[in-house]
């Protein structure tokens, strides 16, 4: 029979990663991370995982702005890093209803000071 993890040991195991994650990804320079989905809204189980929004000036394509973050992060837990620009979050925000929740919902971690 496997091994399922209490939520309280689940819930500091992702705490502990996701601050991790966030240290591994400062020196890329973002303009904001936001945590979203169930660490957020606090119904954290064994199967729970990280959901980070990130917004990120530069020129490279979708998959390869995900290939940065998860080369930089190198996850030891279940994590979706979504990636996205300002000008494509300006464009999904109120017209996608999962960026719009993840962003409406969702705790900013990170914010580049202007």
């Amino acid at each position: 029979m496997p091994y399922i993890m209490p939520q309280k040991e689940r819930e500091k195991l992702l705490l502990e990663e996701l601050n991790r994650a966030i240290n591994s990804i400062i020196h890329l320079n973002p303009e904001k991370i936001v945590l979203f989905g169930s660490l957020v809204r606090g119904d954290i189980n064994s199967k729970s995982d990280i959901d980070l929004l990130i917004v990120w000036e530069t020129e490279l394509p979708f998959l390869k702005r995900l290939e940065v973050f998860y080369n930089a992060i190198q996850p030891n837990v279940a994590m979706d890093i979504l990636v996205y620009t300002l000008e494509e979050i300006e464009k999904l925000y109120g017209k996608n209803k999962f960026i719009t929740k993840a962003l409406d919902e969702g705790r900013v971690l990170y914010e580049k000071r202007k």
